[in-house]
C-alpha cells in the first residue's frame, strides 16, 4: 500500500481488555486529494459506556490547519480538544493542544518541532499537571540519510519515579519490518511487544502482534490487509485472550466511485454483547461530505450520529453534528470554520448539552505576516469557570522563535508558559520554558541541542521544581562514521538516585526516504549496555 495510490485508508486500532472490558477503535480515513479528510473514532466499552469522535480537516496548502475534537461521554462528562497547525516548508512547527475538563482539571500540551534538513530534530513534550504533578518528555530523533534511527522516551516523573524506553529498529528489506519493544514500570508490571509486518506483494500487508503482560493477560491479534484493487479494502482480525474472551472484527471498506465510501464493522464479543456500525461516506463533489451513523448496542443502547461537512468555497467549512442517545441526553455542536485570506481564520464553537451544562469555544488565528501567528481562546462553561489563553507564535527570521502563553482559570489559578526557541546557525538549538503557578509550584526547563556537525548531538536539560526536586539530563548522540551511533545518558536525581545509560547501534543497514521511496541496506549488529547505580 503505497501513499501514491488514489484512495489512502489509514487503521490504528487498539484494544485494551482489563477487568473493565474495554474496547478501544481507531480509524483515519485519508483522501490524498487536494481536499483530505482524516477521520479517527474510539469506541470506548468500559463500565460507563464512553464514546470518543476526533476528526482531523487537513488543507493541502502551504498554510495546512488540522483539528482534531474527541467528546467523551462517561461520567463527570469530558471534553477534550487537540489542535495541530503544522506549516508545510523547511522549518515546520507543529502544536497539538489537549484541554480536558473533568474533575481534577488536566491541562495537556504536547508540541513537535520539526526541521526537515539531512539531520532532523522532532521534539515531542506533554505537561500534564494533575494531582501528582507528572512530567513527560518523548523525544524522537530521526536522521534521514542511508541510516535510519528512531528513539523514543518518556520520563514520567509521579510516586514511583519511572522510566520507559522505546526504540524501533528498521530492517533490511521493503518487504518485512520486525519490531520488539519491552515497557518496563517499577513494580512488577512489564508489557512485551513482538510485531512482524509482512509486505511481500502491493496488495496484502499481515500484521501479526503479541502482547504479554507477566501474568496470565496475553492478546493476540492477528490482522491482514488486503487490497487486491484501488477500490476494495478488506481486513479481518480476531483478538484471542487466554481465556473465552474473543472478539472478532470484519470490515469492508468499498470505494467503487470516488463519490462513495461505504463501511460496514460487527463486533461481537463471546457473549451476548454484539455492536454493529454502518457508515456511508457520500462526497459527490469536492464541497460536500456527508455522514451517517448508527450504533447498535444489544439492548435498547443506541447512538445516532449525522453530520454534513460543507465546503462551498475554499474559505468556509460548515459542520454540523447531533449525537443523540435513546435517553435525555443529547450533544449537538455547530461549528464554522471561516478562512476569507490566507492570514485569518476564525472558528466558532459551541456545545449545548440538554441540561443547563454548555461550552462555548471562540478561536480566531491571524497571521498577517510570514513570521507571526496569533491564537486567542476563550473557554466558558455556564458557572463560573472560564479559561482564557492567549498565545503568540513570533518568529522574525528562520532562527528564533518565541512563544508566550497564558493560562487563566477563574481563580486564583494561572499557568503562565514563556518559551524560547533559538537556533542562530545549522548547530544549535536553544530552548528555555518556565511554568509558574500562582503558588510556590515552579518548573523550569532548559534545553540545549547543540549540532556543531552532522555526526554530534548534544543534549542538555535541567528540569527544577520549587523545592529541592531537580532532575539533570544530559544525553550526547555521536555517529563519527555512517555505520556507528554512540548513545550516552545520565539522569541525576537530588538523592542518590542515578541512572546511566550508555547505547551503542552498529547498522549496517539504513532506510532512506527519496521521492521515489524507501531504500535500505542491512543491520549488523545492535549492542546497548545499561547501568543503574
Amino acid at each position: 500500500m503505497s501513499s501514491r495510490l488514489p484512495s489512502t485508508l489509514s487503521i490504528s486500532i487498539t484494544f485494551t481488555r482489563p477487568t473493565t472490558s474495554t474496547l478501544s477503535i481507531s480509524m483515519t480515513f485519508t483522501r490524498p486529494t487536494t481536499s483530505t479528510l482524516s477521520i479517527s473514532m474510539t469506541f470506548t466499552r468500559p463500565t460507563t459506556s464512553t464514546l470518543s469522535i476526533s476528526m482531523t480537516f487537513t488543507r493541502p496548502t502551504t498554510s495546512t490547519l488540522s483539528i482534531s475534537m474527541t467528546f467523551t461521554r462517561p461520567t463527570t462528562s469530558t471534553l477534550s480538544i487537540s489542535m495541530t497547525f503544522t506549516r508545510p516548508t523547511t522549518s515546520t512547527l507543529s502544536i497539538s493542544m489537549t484541554f480536558t475538563r473533568p474533575t481534577t482539571s488536566t491541562l495537556s500540551i504536547s508540541m513537535t518541532f520539526t526541521r526537515p534538513t539531512t539531520s532532523t530534530l522532532s521534539i515531542s513534550m506533554t505537561f500534564t499537571r494533575p494531582t501528582t504533578s507528572t512530567l513527560s518528555i518523548s523525544m524522537t530523533f530521526t536522521r534521514p540519510t542511508t541510516s535510519t534511527l528512531s528513539i523514543s522516551m518518556t520520563f514520567t516523573r509521579p510516586t514511583t519515579s519511572t522510566l520507559s524506553i522505546s526504540m524501533t529498529f528498521t530492517r533490511p528489506t521493503t518487504s518485512t519490518l520486525s519490531i520488539s519493544m519491552t515497557f518496563t514500570r517499577p513494580t512488577t508490571s512489564t508489557l512485551s511487544i513482538s510485531m512482524t509486518f509482512t509486505r511481500p506483494t502491493t496488495s496484502t500487508l499481515s500484521i501479526s502482534m503479541t502482547f504479554t503482560r507477566p501474568t496470565t493477560s496475553t492478546l493476540s491479534i492477528s490482522m491482514t490487509f488486503t487490497r487486491p484493487t484501488t477500490s476494495t479494502l478488506s481486513i479481518s482480525m480476531t483478538f484471542t485472550r487466554p481465556t473465552t474472551s474473543t472478539l472478532s472484527i470484519s470490515m469492508t471498506f468499498t470505494r467503487p466511485t470516488t463519490s462513495t465510501l461505504s463501511i460496514s464493522m460487527t463486533f461481537t464479543r463471546p457473549t451476548t454483547s454484539t455492536l454493529s456500525i454502518s457508515m456511508t461516506f457520500t462526497r459527490p463533489t469536492t464541497s460536500t461530505l456527508s455522514i451517517s451513523m448508527t450504533f447498535t448496542r444489544p439492548t435498547t443502547s443506541t447512538l445516532s450520529i449525522s453530520m454534513t461537512f460543507t465546503r462551498p468555497t475554499t474559505s468556509t467549512l460548515s459542520i454540523s453534528m447531533t449525537f443523540t442517545r435513546p435517553t435525555t441526553s443529547t450533544l449537538s455542536i455547530s461549528m464554522t470554520f471561516t478562512r476569507p485570506t490566507t492570514s485569518t481564520l476564525s472558528i466558532s464553537m459551541t456545545f449545548t448539552r440538554p441540561t443547563t451544562s454548555t461550552l462555548s469555544i471562540s478561536m480566531t488565528f491571524t497571521r498577517p505576516t510570514t513570521s507571526t501567528l496569533s491564537i486567542s481562546m476563550t473557554f466558558t462553561r455556564p458557572t463560573t469557570s472560564t479559561l482564557s489563553i492567549s498565545m503568540t507564535f513570533t518568529r522574525p527570521t528562520t532562527s528564533t522563535l518565541s512563544i508566550s502563553m497564558t493560562f487563566t482559570r477563574p481563580t486564583t489559578s494561572t499557568l503562565s508558559i514563556s518559551m524560547t526557541f533559538t537556533r542562530p546557525t545549522t548547530s544549535t538549538l536553544s530552548i528555555s520554558m518556565t511554568f509558574t503557578r500562582p503558588t510556590t509550584s515552579t518548573l523550569s526547563i532548559s534545553m540545549t541541542f547543540t549540532r556543531p556537525t552532522t555526526s554530534t548531538l548534544s543534549i542538555s536539560m535541567t528540569f527544577t521544581r520549587p523545592t529541592t526536586s531537580t532532575l539533570s539530563i544530559s544525553m550526547t548522540f555521536t555517529r563519527p562514521t555512517t555505520s556507528t551511533l554512540s548513545i550516552s545518558m545520565t539522569f541525576t536525581r537530588p538523592t542518590t538516585s542515578t541512572l546511566s545509560i550508555s547505547m551503542t547501534l552498529t547498522p549496517d543497514v539504513w532506510l532512506t526516504l527519496g521521492p521515489g521511496g524507501f531504500s535500505v541496506r542491512p543491520i549488523a549488529n545492535i549492542r546497548r549496555s545499561i547501568s543503574h547505580h
